[in-house]
C-alpha cells in the first residue's frame, strides 16, 4: 500500500499472502488453483487483486482471505492492477482485458 502498511505476495506455491510491514508471519493466505503471476494492492491498502495460471482473477479486502469474488478468464492472467476504485487485468498475450468497478460485475473489453 502507499503508506507501506501492507504487502501482498503471490508465488509458485499457488498462494496469495498478505503481510503487515512489521510482521514476518502473514495476516492471511489463500490457495489458488495454480501459480500466481501477478498481485496488486490499492493505494489505501483496503483492496487486493491476484491472478495467475489458473485463469482466474481474485478480489479480496485486507480483512479476509476469502475472496469477495473471483472471475474465470479463458487464459492465464499475466498482469493485474488496482486503484482505490477500479481493477484491471490482462490475460495471456494481452488478448483479453477485464475491468471491474468494485461495486459492479466484470466486463470484457
Amino acid at each position: 500500500s502507499d503508506d507501506g502498511k501492507y504487502l501482498i505476495a503471490g508465488s509458485a506455491d499457488k498462494m496469495v499472502y498478505l503481510f503487515k510491514r512489521e510482521r514476518s508471519t502473514p495476516l492471511w493466505s489463500y490457495k489458488t488453483g495454480n501459480i500466481v503471476n501477478s498481485v496488486a494492492i490499492s493505494n489505501n491498502g483496503r483492496y487486493l487483486v491476484a491472478g495467475g495460471f489458473d485463469n482466474k482473477i481474485y478480489f479480496f479486502t485486507n480483512t479476509s482471505s476469502t475472496p469477495l469474488w473471483s472471475y474465470q478468464t479463458v487464459s492465464a492472467v499475466r498482469s493485474v492492477a488496482i486503484s482505490d476504485s477500479r481493477m484491471s487485468s490482462y490475460s495471456h498475450k494481452n488478448t483479453e482485458h477485464y475491468e471491474r468497478n468494485h461495486r459492479r460485475n466484470p466486463t470484457s473489453r
